[in-house]
């Protein structure tokens, strides 16, 4: 297809002006060039330079086209289409004469033009084939009744925006020779390319690069004269189309139908052949979304496994959770039930011990009420004793020296009483410090044993606190509680013995004589001193062996804070 800025010619026929659509002569010659003989071996001639000269030829002309078509050692041959008949003929007288120089050789060669023979079929030609291949002439298709047409330009025919032939316009064109039957555009159907070639009515393509521009058609009449003008018509002719001012030219190749394409066979076996492949595009369709349904299928049981899978992991664990969690609160609860009545245990050993020490501290107030009574009433005689003494001392008539030793003895017995106020006021204030040193004890078991039980608790297990343990302490505390006791009963005791016997002492030193006192002043003397210091030797031996015991019970008490730490 070509284009040229020039009008259409007086040599052009109108075939569809309402699409500028013309038919022109084909205006062709072939042009030949016999070269001379090679005289050096490897040399070679252009093509191309050749085609070249030929232009620089025939100028002003213009070749509308030209190709090489056979090159050889002995020759060029060489194809160009003309404008017009006029030109050709032109150009041709101008060819006749014309010496070209190639390049290799020093003589030049001739150039020789004639017009170009046209293969398009004759009414001969097809009259032999329906005739040689015995056809039913009564059925469409099975006559000459159809068009071929090849190398159409798509653009010609195409609606704006669009890059497929329209077969109205297609139709509409062709119906200018006569009524038209059926037209069939191979390339509008999708579904041909996958038929064999035999009834797609594509022929195969031996390259094909991207887009088709030209496409082919099957025109079938209604009448054998429509055909006939078609033909005719279309003989040693190309077609021409106007487009935005410029000419375009396209050789469409024409020749009648010898497939019998259009025929009601050809068209029932495309038919059929289109079911089939529908039928097979269905299938596909089908099995691919049966497929897809299987793939989603399987996708959502793995989903659903999946899913039941995590949901048991998940009810797993909040059952593990949960009898964990009523193991540790039946634990807690066990350890609380434990502690609860050990709590109780140890409260009921302290009011027990707080009830003896209680009857402990009656029984001792009671008996130091009387002993400090009786104590009191024997003060009271000997003081009124010393008093009658020391005024019989002072009435009677005695010698000085007689009342010196009087004087003394009496001063000597006021200072005996005087060191036994003091002794007794020691004994109560260690007896005292006896009794708040075993409170004290008892209140620090007390408040020491729940932080203890609370530490074992938060340390470590129930277990950690075990029987042997609590069976020790209360081992303990009831030995240190049995110490005390027998250690105060055995001081009363010893208090209230001496105290009888400086009872004793004192009355038998009353009931004697005056006269018998006075002479055996020295002796008696000596013994007060002697009983003064064994009561001495008493008291700071009971001192001794009060502090001794308080320092056993410092470190007995030190030792239990050990181990409760």
């Amino acid at each position: 297809m070509q284009g040229q800025d020039l009008t259409i010619g007086f040599e052009a026929e109108t075939f569809c002006p309402k699409q500028d659509l013309y038919l022109s002569p084909i205006a062709r010659i072939d042009i030949s060039i016999k070269l001379p003989k090679f005289t050096i071996p490897g040399q070679s001639i252009s093509n191309w330079d050749l085609m070249e000269r030929l232009k620089k030829g025939i100028a002003p002309l213009e070749f509308a086209s030209i190709r090489v078509t056979e090159s050889s050692l002995e020759g060029v041959s060489l194809e160009a289409d003309l404008v017009s008949k006029k030109i050709m003929r032109q150009v041709m007288k101008i060819l006749d004469s014309l010496t070209v120089k190639v390049s290799g050789f020093s003589d030049p060669v001739r150039v020789r033009a004639t017009e170009a023979r046209c293969d398009f079929p004759r009414r001969h030609d097809w009259d032999l084939f329906f005739m040689k291949n015995k056809l039913d002439e009564s059925k469409p298709g099975e006559r000459p009744d159809t068009v071929y047409l090849e190398k159409i330009p798509i653009k010609w025919f195409a609606e704006k925006g669009c890059d497929k032939p329209n077969e109205h316009l297609f139709r509409t064109a062709m119906e200018t020779f006569g009524k038209v039957r059926l037209v069939d555009i191979p390339s509008l159907d999708d579904l041909r390319k996958e038929m064999s070639p035999q009834i797609s009515g594509i022929k195969p393509k031996a390259f094909s690069f991207g887009q088709d521009v030209f496409f082919e058609a099957f025109v079938q009449y209604t009448e054998y004269a429509g055909f006939a003008q078609a033909m005719v018509s279309f003989q040693n002719m190309k077609w021409t189309k106007k487009i935005d001012g410029k000419v375009f030219h396209a050789n469409v190749k024409v020749d009648f139908d010898r497939t019998r394409h259009l025929s009601d066979s050809s068209v029932k076996r495309r038919q059929a052949e289109r079911e089939k492949i529908l039928a097979e595009r269905r299938r596909l369709v089908e099995e691919e979304k049966r497929r897809i349904a299987e793939e989603e299928a399987k996708a959502r049981r793995i989903l659903e496994e999946k899913e039941k899978r995590r949901e048991e992991r998940e009810r797993k664990r909040k059952e593990k959770y949960e009898a964990e969690r009523l193991r540790k609160e039946q634990e807690r609860l066990r350890r609380e039930e434990e502690e609860r009545l050990a709590r109780e245990a140890e409260l009921a050993k302290l009011r027990e011990l707080e009830t003896r020490v209680a009857e402990s501290r009656h029984l001792l107030t009671s008996v130091f009420a009387h002993i400090q009574r009786k104590e009191d009433r024997r003060k009271e005689v000997q003081e009124a004793r010393i008093r009658a003494e020391q005024r019989v001392v002072e009435l009677q008539d005695v010698p000085l020296e007689d009342k010196e030793h009087v004087l003394r003895t009496m001063l000597l017995r006021q200072r005996e009483l005087r060191m036994r106020e003091e002794l007794k006021e020691k004994m109560a204030r260690a007896l005292e410090q006896l009794t708040r040193s075993a409170n004290g004890s008892e209140k620090k078991h007390e408040t020491g044993s729940p932080n203890g039980a609370a530490n074992s608790s938060s340390d470590s297990s129930p277990e950690s606190e075990s029987s042997p343990e609590r069976i020790r302490r209360k081992k303990r505390h009831s030995t240190t509680s049995e110490r005390t006791r027998s250690r105060i009963e055995k001081h009363k005791s010893t208090v209230t013995k001496s105290r009888s016997k400086r009872h004793d002492t004192s009355d038998s030193d009353d009931e004697r004589p005056r006269k018998r006192r006075s002479k055996n002043s020295s002796s008696s003397d000596s013994d007060r001193e002697h009983r003064r210091h064994r009561r001495h030797d008493s008291s700071e031996s009971d001192h001794r062996s009060s502090t001794r015991s308080r320092h056993r019970r410092e470190h007995k008490k030190n030792k239990k804070r050990r181990r409760s730490k």
